[in-house]
């Protein structure tokens, strides 16, 4: 088995910015099996935490895509949507 070196830390990032943002402690290794997004995340944090937990390599997000993503461009480091329906 060959090992993707940028998949894998993409998969790794994803996992960080969802424990982070949620304050859920899953163990990486049960994140494999299925993650439920919070739909408390903004829409944009919820994408970012799909597109580099997505299980095929070949599918995930690369490490440029994750610094284009709408997400970071929009300076949203919170991941958590407003009350008032405006989306962080």
């Amino acid at each position: 088995m060959k090992y993707h070196a940028g998949p894998t830390t993409v998969w790794s990032l994803g996992a960080v910015l969802y424990s982070m943002v949620t304050g859920n402690q899953t163990g990486f290794d049960r994140m494999i099996a299925n993650v439920t997004i919070d739909h408390t995340l903004s829409r944009e944090c919820q994408d970012l935490i799909n597109r580099c937990l997505t299980r095929d390599p070949a599918e995930r997000a690369t490490l440029e895509e994750i610094l284009q993503h709408e997400w970071f461009q929009q300076g949203q480091m919170s991941g958590v949507a407003q009350e008032s329906g405006s989306v962080t």
